[in-house]
């Protein structure tokens, strides 16, 4: 077997971690800091870090940080008028659900490309043992 199978199977363990990890960073940086919903707006990478996983991971991937939106402004720091906080958490969760949507579109997109690609290979096989015959 040849390294670079192994370690193309280790790279979405990495994915995954680093997006666990920026999911826990984020939501510290959310609880202590008396920002708002400003350190939020980094959920937003984690479909992004994610993109190319199975769809259910996605999905539940932005689930959760919906949900730590939510919480986050449950036990944010008084600082900002409560409306001010509530939209702008409306806003992050919003541009997290589009993230994802776009992200999906882009793995769509890429699979489909990858599909033609091998199409494109197998017909310009074929056309090389046509003209050989």
């Amino acid at each position: 077997m040849s390294p670079f199978r192994s370690l193309s199977t280790l790279l979405p363990l990495w994915r995954y971690i680093l997006g666990a990890g920026l999911v826990l960073i984020i939501f510290t940086a959310d609880v202590f800091l008396p920002s708002g919903a400003t350190s939020a707006i980094g959920y937003c990478l984690v479909p992004v870090i994610l993109s190319g996983s199975r769809p259910r991971l996605l999905l539940g991937a932005t689930m959760i940080c919906t949900v730590l939106t939510v919480v986050g402004y449950c036990v944010e720091p008084l600082g900002a008028l409560p409306w001010i906080s509530i939209f702008d958490r409306s806003m992050v969760v919003g541009v997290l659900w589009l993230t994802l949507i776009l992200v999906r579109r882009r793995d769509r997109l890429f699979d489909a490309l990858l599909e033609q690609t091998a199409a494109l290979g197998a017909a310009s096989t074929e056309l090389r043992r046509s003209n050989v015959d």
